[in-house]
């Protein structure tokens, strides 16, 4: 049996899908691998194959329930460095402040608490179909928290390659003496 001008070009659209999707769950995980070494440095670093497993589990579900559940037909939901960042900011305030909240599994309950708020939040938001409350929200308002993600991605990324302590790094720090390696 012949094959059709149909079938060819339904086998190379099938091609084509599957190589776009590895290549975006590929670059998907190097993001959600690098933003849970961000959440999971310093005094939690011994928690971050469990952190990472848990931010690789999240994003898959989320992907999966958007694509699955959304009304956009083909969308998806790869992992946003904005609420990590928050996260990221929250943790290393608690771990901080609390003398109980020491460890990685403590870090793991939190986000995993403070995601399934925002969860609920987001789908009662959408039951009732409050999206357009988004646009009480004046642009400056908006423009400061870009800007301060991405100061804090900055500012979190250069901590994880200098392997500072803590969350975060002092600008003045990556100019001292000591951090000048052979």
């Amino acid at each position: 049996m012949a094959q059709t001008p149909e079938d060819a070009k339904s086998g190379a659209s099938l091609a084509a899908e599957l190589l776009a999707t590895v290549s975006l769950l590929v670059s998907s995980a190097g993001l959600t691998i690098s933003l849970a070494a961000l959440v999971f440095s310093g005094t939690i670093a011994d928690g971050l194959p469990r952190g990472t497993t848990v931010f690789l589990l999240g994003a898959g579900i989320t992907t999966i329930l958007i694509a699955l559940r959304g009304t956009v037909p083909g969308a998806i939901s790869p992992v946003q460095d904005g609420p990590t960042i928050v996260l990221v900011a929250v943790a290393a305030k608690l771990i901080a402040d609390s003398a109980t909240i020491t460890t990685a599994t403590h870090v793991i309950i939190i986000i995993g608490l403070a995601s399934l708020i925002t969860g609920v939040l987001m789908f009662i938001l959408g039951q009732f179909a409050l999206g357009g409350v988004i646009r009480f929200i004046p642009a400056v308002v908006i423009n400061a928290f870009v800007a301060g993600t991405g100061c804090l991605l900055f500012l979190g990324g250069l901590s994880v390659m200098i392997s500072a302590d803590g969350h975060g790094v002092n600008p003045a720090e990556l100019f001292a003496g000591d951090q000048l390696t052979y």
